[in-house]
């Protein structure tokens, strides 16, 4: 086990021992929750085009929504049948329910569920061959996913989570067919008003 799959299990431990009732997290859910009703908060991921909303229902219960995108335009230089230009476009949604325990003043254990839906779309033209090959594939499905936050500021916390995600994907050739996997998520930034 490396570094990093040691510490994504340490905070998914963290997570389960905060929810079990009984347990060592049962006592730390007396720590006050730094969030209240009604609050807001704008996420940002290490990993570039993904951010969010999230608003809390309760001090510990918060609706979040993700979407990230990207886009790609290359064009290859040269004039033989391999070279060419390729267009793509990807969408990715999120929709779903958080639950965040105190483990300590500052520290969060996070568990979350929801649905997922994207949209891909690429384009390729090469030099020399006539007519351009599409594709479009679409998505949707539901991940869970467990992981942790420091709060560095009382306004200000960085995150990480594991998720499983299970989609039923359908492409252009109309191929049907589902997809399970499961991710260490990229480094979260939120920013609570």
């Amino acid at each position: 086990m490396n570094r990093m799959q040691f510490a994504i299990a340490g905070i998914v431990a963290l997570g389960a021992a905060a929810i079990t009732p009984g347990s060592a997290g049962a006592q730390a859910a007396v720590i006050a929750s730094p969030f209240h009703a009604g609050q807001w908060g704008i996420e940002a991921y290490a990993a570039g085009q993904a951010g969010g909303l999230i608003r809390f229902f309760t001090p510990r219960t918060a609706l979040a929504f993700t979407l990230s995108g990207n886009h790609i335009n290359t064009a290859a230089d040269g004039s033989g049948p391999g070279s060419g230009s390729s267009k793509g476009t990807q969408l990715d949604a999120t929709l779903g329910l958080r639950r965040h325990s105190m483990l300590a003043p500052r520290v969060a254990a996070i568990v979350g569920a929801g649905l997922v839906g994207g949209n891909v779309q690429q384009k390729q033209v090469y030099s020399g061959i006539p007519g351009a090959s599409t594709y479009h594939s679409s998505y949707l499905g539901a991940y869970a996913e467990a992981g942790g936050q420091y709060m560095i500021a009382d306004h200000f916390a960085v995150g990480v989570a594991y998720r499983l995600t299970g989609r039923h994907v359908k492409n252009t050739t109309n191929q049907k067919g589902s997809e399970f996997g499961a991710a260490v998520l990229p480094i979260r930034a939120t920013l609570y008003f």
